[in-house]
């Protein structure tokens, strides 16, 4: 298993691979913006280092003006080979913003690149994490306002590139407190499905309302349990009868007819099952059957295989719960999703780097049965 990249250089290299796509799009402006932001790495470095006195001769021939006025492909493969490698130096950052950093650059790269699957994801898990900050910290609150503003799903649609530089500069320091809230309980306390509906946020209706899982799913049950004394379907299901198609589709549409604008999409979210049918959760909620959580019970096998492989190392273990955590938020896996994001951030080659060829067998094994 091979020894992953410090973060510098991982950053430094985002930042050559968004400058390549912005160059490939034909965006000044973001060409730019990262040519400033490489060029402010390199300044950054620490003279006193013997890797940077070293590379000093490498690093006075690409500062000068010229070199950026003139930057392509060719300068980018040069600046991988000659100055990536030295950003290791910068052992005195600020780690956590750093990464922060990194996974913007890298949502800015796939933006430019138009890949909206990645975007997504990386989107996401930006929000998850900006929305997670402890308000109790007070460096933090001072933020509230902009951490209200870039959490919502239009400030998403909207962003500049300078924006995102924003991002960076107002909440990158913000991140050193990221998990340290004093009134959170500790993670082995909370119950999964618990934190999903603490975190998770839904939109819904014609106006794109915002609320929290709990509290839509509060609005849903209400709504549902204060039309049965009127709805002729709900009756049927509650004395057991069997529905018709056209009766399931009749319910399906006044729930979606009325606030909270109910749809299977929906529910699936809120209720953390991504499989269950409309009817399944209708009847859920009058109490006639029972649901099973998905994050109870990928976490529970992923919790059993942990188990059976106590050979595993630290790093292989953390690169299966990334595997439970990317299962849980996307309800699937393939295999071409374990050499990309978030499994590089455990090693750079992915799996490859981390298990032998049998073993990973044995994990896409594992796996197909669990999303099937």
């Amino acid at each position: 298993m091979r020894g992953q990249k410090a973060l510098p250089v991982r950053l430094f290299e985002a930042r050559l691979e968004e400058l390549s796509a912005a160059l490939d799009q034909e965006n000044p402006e973001a060409v730019e913006l990262v040519k400033n932001k490489l060029k402010e790495d390199i300044r950054s470095l620490p003279s006193n280092s013997v890797v940077v006195m070293e590379a000093q001769a490498e690093i006075d021939r690409v500062m000068k003006d010229d070199y950026w006025k003139r930057i392509g492909k060719k300068q980018i493969e040069d600046l991988h080979r000659s100055i990536a490698p030295v950003m290791r130096a910068r052992s005195q950052a600020d780690f956590k913003a750093m990464r922060f950093e990194l996974h913007v650059v890298q949502l800015a790269t796939v933006h430019l690149n138009g890949d909206l699957d990645k975007y997504e994801a990386l989107k996401d898990a930006l929000v998850e994490q900006i929305d997670s900050l402890p308000m109790s910290i007070n460096v933090v609150r001072r933020e509230k306002d902009y951490i209200e503003q870039v959490i919502q799903p239009v400030w998403w649609r909207r962003f500049t590139y300078p924006g995102l530089g924003e991002l960076v500069d107002r909440i990158g320091p913000l991140m050193k407190f990221f998990g340290e809230d004093i009134e959170k309980p500790k993670e082995e306390e909370l119950d999964l499905r618990d934190e999903t509906v603490i975190k998770a946020y839904v939109e819904f209706g014609p106006e794109n309302e915002r609320l929290t899982v709990e509290k839509y799913r509060e609005k849903v049950e209400a709504a549902i349990k204060a039309l049965v004394s009127s709805n002729f379907v709900l009756q049927k299901l509650q004395q057991g009868a069997a529905l018709s198609e056209e009766e399931v589709e009749e319910l399906a549409a006044i729930l979606h007819s009325r606030d909270p604008w109910v749809t299977e999409e929906l529910l699936r979210k809120v209720y953390d099952n991504k499989k269950a049918k409309f009817l399944q959760f209708i009847n859920y909620i009058l109490g006639l059957e029972d649901l099973k959580s998905f994050t109870r019970e990928v976490t529970e096998k992923f919790d059993a295989f942990i188990a059976e492989h106590n050979t595993y190392s630290q790093q292989q273990i953390q690169f299966i719960r990334t595997l439970r955590t990317f299962i849980l938020r996307t309800g699937k896996v393939e295999k071409k999703d374990l050499v990309r994001e978030p499994f590089t951030n455990v090693d750079p080659d992915g799996i490859l780097g981390v298990f032998m060829p049998n073993e990973i067998d044995e994990i896409l094994e594992f796996t197909e049965d669990l999303v099937a």
